[in-house]
C-alpha cells in the first residue's frame, strides 16, 4: 500500500484510473470495483482510500480468470463518455498469487485454472487492452511471464519475452509502475478550451517538456483538430524517451482565443506574428530572403526555392557606380545615377 501512495499523485494526475479487488471473504466471488474507472486528478486520496492496507491472505485462492472475466464482461476498463476512445486502455494485474483459481464461484478451492487466466489475458489482448503482469511474494515466474506475454497485443509465440514486474519491496513496486507509465504513453491528446471565446487553433503551440528540456514542435510535427491533437512518430517517440527518464515529462499546448484584443503572449515562431506580444515580429528567426534578380553565385538569389536557374553571368559583381555598366548585377545599368553627361 504505501508503495501505492507514492506513485498515486503522478499516477491519477497523468492517467484515468480505477480500481478492482480480488475478495477475500467469500474467496471465490467476483472481484469488487472499488473505484471507478475516472479522472481522480487532483483527488489522489480517493484513489489511496479504494485499496485494502492490510497484508494479502496468502493462503487465499486467486480466482485471476474469474476477476479478468468480470472486468471485461462489465467492461470496467472502459471509461465513461469518454470523448476520445482511441486512447490507449491497459491493466495492471498486481498478485500474490500463482495466478490461479477457477473461473466461476464457489469452485476456486479445489480448481486450480491457470490455463483459464491466460484465455482470458488473451482475449483483453484481442480488444486491443495491455495487460502489465505484477508480481509479488508467491507469484510463480513461468505464469507471470505468460501473463505478459499474452497481454501485449499483437505478441505470438517465438516472439521475444515481455518483461513482466517481480516486485519484493516498496521501492520495486515504485519502479514498476514507473515503467508502466513510460510504455503507456499516450500521442494523442484532448484540448480543453475555457467555454468563453473562440480559440484560434492557427496560432496553437504545443511543447514537449521533461528532463528539465522544453521543445516547441514545429507544425509538421502534429496533427491538430478542434478538439484534440496528435503527434507524428518522430515527436512521439522523443516523448516516450522522456517519459523513461521523467514520469513527469508532458505535452503541454496553449492555445489563444480568436476573438479577444489583449496579445496573448508565448514563445516566439517565425510563423511572421508578434507571438511573445514585444511589438516586433519574429525576432531571432534567420533572415528571410529578399527577392533580387538571380545571379550566378550558387544562392536563390530571387526567392524562388531554386537556384541560378536563368542567372545573369556577372564575375565581378559590386555596387552600383556610373561607369556605364551593370556593377550590381540587377540587369539595369547606371540605375540611381544623375541623368546628362557623366565627367570622368
Amino acid at each position: 500500500a504505501s508503495a501505492l501512495d507514492t506513485v498515486a499523485p503522478t499516477l491519477v494526475e497523468q492517467f484515468n484510473v480505477g480500481v478492482a479487488i480480488y475478495p477475500r471473504v467469500p474467496k471465490c466471488e467476483p472481484p469488487g470495483e472499488v473505484l471507478n474507472l475516472a479522472s481522480w486528478a487532483g483527488n489522489s486520496a480517493a484513489f489511496i482510500a479504494s485499496y485494502p492496507r492490510t497484508t494479502p491472505d496468502y493462503e487465499a485462492d486467486t480466482p485471476t480468470a474469474l476477476a479478468l472475466r468480470t472486468i471485461r464482461e462489465q467492461a470496467w476498463y472502459r471509461l465513461d463518455n469518454d470523448p476520445y476512445p482511441a486512447r490507449p486502455t491497459a491493466i495492471v494485474l498486481l498478485t500474490d498469487g500463482e495466478p490461479n483459481g477457477a473461473d466461476a464461484p464457489a469452485m476456486c478451492s479445489d480448481n486450480t485454472d491457470f490455463p483459464g487466466a491466460l484465455r482470458e489475458v488473451s482475449a483483453l489482448s484481442a480488444l486491443g487492452i495491455r495487460v502489465f503482469s505484477v508480481g509479488m511474494v508467491g507469484a510463480i515466474a513461468t505464469h507471470m511471464q505468460d501473463v505478459a506475454n499474452r497481454g501485449l497485443p499483437g505478441w505470438t509465440p517465438g516472439m521475444p519475452n515481455v518483461p513482466w514486474y517481480d516486485v519484493t519491496s516498496t521501492a520495486d513496486l515504485i519502479s514498476a509502475f514507473n515503467a508502466i507509465q513510460t510504455s503507456t504513453v499516450s500521442c494523442t491528446f484532448g484540448i480543453d478550451t475555457l467555454p468563453a471565446g473562440t480559440p484560434n487553433y492557427d496560432r496553437m503551440q504545443v511543447i514537449l517538456a521533461g528532463a528539465g528540456t522544453q521543445r516547441v514542435l514545429a507544425r509538421g510535427e502534429y496533427t491538430a483538430s478542434a478538439g484534440s491533437i496528435t503527434l507524428g512518430a518522430a515527436a512521439c517517440a522523443q516523448l516516450t524517451q522522456l517519459g523513461a527518464s521523467d514520469p513527469t515529462a508532458s505535452v503541454r499546448v496553449r492555445v489563444p482565443c480568436a476573438d479577444t484584443a489583449q496579445c496573448l503572449p508565448t514563445l516566439e515562431l517565425c510563423d511572421g506574428k508578434d507571438n511573445d506580444c514585444v511589438g516586433v515580429i519574429d525576432e531571432g528567426c534567420p533572415p528571410a530572403c529578399v527577392p533580387s534578380y538571380e545571379i550566378c553565385n550558387a544562392k536563390d538569389d530571387d526567392c524562388d526555392g531554386m537556384i541560378d536557374e536563368g542567372c545573369i553571368m556577372c564575375p565581378n559583381h559590386s555596387n552600383e557606380i556610373c561607369d556605364g555598366l551593370d556593377n550590381d548585377c540587377d540587369g539595369l545599368i547606371d540605375e540611381g545615377c544623375p541623368s546628362g553627361p557623366i565627367l570622368i
